[in-house]
C-alpha cells in the first residue's frame, strides 16, 4: 500500500514537471539511479562492506572458541552429561549470538544509512552539474530506457569525490 502511494505521487511529480518543464524550458532531462547497484560497485559501497564483514569475522571468531570450549567439555562428559559450568557455556554462547547478530545488524543499518545520504548527495550534485530536472531511483520505476539510467556516472562522481 505505501509503495504504491508513493509510484502515485512520483507518477503526479513526474507528470507536473514535465508539463510545466516542457512549457517552460522545452527541455526535461530525467534520469534514473539503481541505488542498489551504487552500494554494491562503488568503492564506498565495498569499504562499507568490509567494515561489515570484520565484525562478522570478529564475532565469529568469538562464537567458534567459545563453541570449541563446548564441544570439547561435552565431548569429555559425554554426550548427554550436563553440568552448571556446560549450561553456562551454552547460556553465554546463546547470549553472545544473539548480541553479534544485534550488533551487527546496528552497524549495517548504520552503514547502510550513511552510504544512502552519501549518495543522495552525490545525485544531487550530478543532477545540479548536467542540467537534470530529476534523478528518481530505479527501484519505483516500472519501465525506462537504459539512456536515462545514471548508475554508472553515480558511481564514477562518487569514486572520484571519496578518492579527493
Amino acid at each position: 500500500m505505501k509503495r504504491t502511494s508513493i509510484w502515485v505521487c512520483l507518477m503526479m511529480v513526474v507528470v507536473v514537471l514535465l508539463s510545466q518543464g516542457a512549457s517552460a524550458s522545452g527541455n526535461v532531462l530525467i534520469g534514473v539511479v539503481n541505488v542498489d547497484l551504487v552500494i554494491e560497485q562503488s568503492q564506498a559501497g565495498q569499504l562499507a562492506n568490509n567494515d561489515l564483514m570484520a565484525l562478522i569475522t570478529s564475532w565469529q571468531s568469538q562464537l567458534d572458541e567459545l563453541e570449541a570450549t563446548i564441544l570439547e567439555m561435552q565431548e569429555q562428559l559425554g554426550e548427554d552429561a550436563s553440568t552448571p559450568e556446560l549450561d553456562e557455556l551454552v547460556g553465554r554462547y546463546q547470549t553472545m549470538a544473539v548480541e553479534a547478530e544485534y550488533a551487527i545488524q546496528q552497524r549495517a543499518d548504520e552503514l547502510y544509512q550513511l552510504l544512502l545520504q552519501d549518495i543522495a548527495a552525490v545525485v544531487n550534485l550530478v543532477g545540479a552539474r548536467d542540467g537534470y530536472t530529476m534523478i528518481a531511483e530505479a527501484s519505483s520505476i516500472f519501465y525506462y530506457e537504459a539512456q536515462v539510467d545514471v548508475t554508472s556516472e553515480i558511481i564514477r562522481e562518487y569514486d572520484r569525490l571519496l578518492n579527493e
